[in-house]
């Protein structure tokens, strides 16, 4: 398998050596990734400012299609985790933020029977991240999701790992000034 990525690399970059890698791996090269790797990914989960209700948004492909879950996706080739969780929150529904207003929630590993590819399932070592909106934000879905909604953090219709991660933040945080002050 390894000899396989390093074929593959050496013949889409022999033309011109100083071309640097793409950031975003080639579908050939992230299935057989997924298929074979743990994926570093990043989640954020977002509060309202009362940190009771939380925001998810409806997932459009696999895993987890038709579920409504936190923004995120893996991370990039030299990306650090605050920047993921930044450009993700960006490219998934428009929303703008700094460093500052996010809060280290925790990891957690995410094992799912399926992927976006057909026969490969998926296991994620998962870093989450916490952020309070402050008020109301249009977001600009992309096309992996399709609508977003707010829910009760002690609702039953959240994910577990939703769960888990609200869970995890509010023992971490117990409702301190990171939640008031946002």
């Amino acid at each position: 398998m390894i000899k396989k990525l390093l074929d593959y690399f050496a013949g889409q970059y022999k033309v011109n050596k100083k071309k640097k890698p793409p950031n975003y791996l080639p579908e050939k090269i992230h299935k057989i990734c997924l298929d074979n790797i743990p994926i570093v990914s990043v989640d954020v989960v977002i509060f309202n400012s009362n940190a009771d209700k939380v925001l998810l948004f409806r997932r459009n492909n696999n895993p987890l299609k038709g579920i409504y879950y936190s923004l995120g996706g893996r991370v990039l080739k030299n990306e650090n985790l605050i920047n993921t969780a930044i450009r993700k929150l960006k490219d998934e529904a428009g929303i703008n933020i700094v460093s500052e207003a996010l809060c280290f929630g925790g990891f957690m590993e995410e094992f799912y029977e399926n992927s976006v590819y057909q026969g490969v399932d998926t296991h994620n070592i998962n870093i989450f991240f916490s952020y309070i909106s402050q008020h109301e934000v249009i977001f600009k879905l992309d096309d992996q999701h399709s609508t977003y909604k707010w829910f009760d953090i002690e609702s039953e219709d959240i994910h577990p790992h939703i769960r888990a991660k609200i869970d995890a933040i509010i023992k971490k945080e117990n409702k301190t000034a990171w939640f008031k002050s946002g």
